[in-house]
């Protein structure tokens, strides 16, 4: 995302209205590692792997928090 903000909970956004609101995607983010954090900590993302539940259901709950991957691994090397 272009910039880490914060928003207040508005019903019936979804990620990508939230995401578009904190302005956009950067050219580095990879915008199919989404990962939607929720209030309870489970985390839900739009790719899937083995430590996150894939799901198409991008709907955003009060609390909960939208991480977009920089493309970047851990220690800097693209992925």
């Amino acid at each position: 995302m272009q910039y880490a903000t914060s928003h207040f909970y508005e019903d019936g956004l979804d990620s990508r209205d939230y995401i578009e609101a904190s302005g956009g995607m950067t050219a580095r983010a990879d915008g199919n590692r989404t990962y939607i954090v929720r209030a309870n900590g489970g985390v839900v993302s739009n790719s899937g792997s083995r430590f996150f539940r894939r799901t198409m259901n991008n709907s955003i709950r009060s609390g909960d928090t939208v991480v977009v991957s920089n493309g970047y691994g851990i220690n800097g090397t693209a992925t």
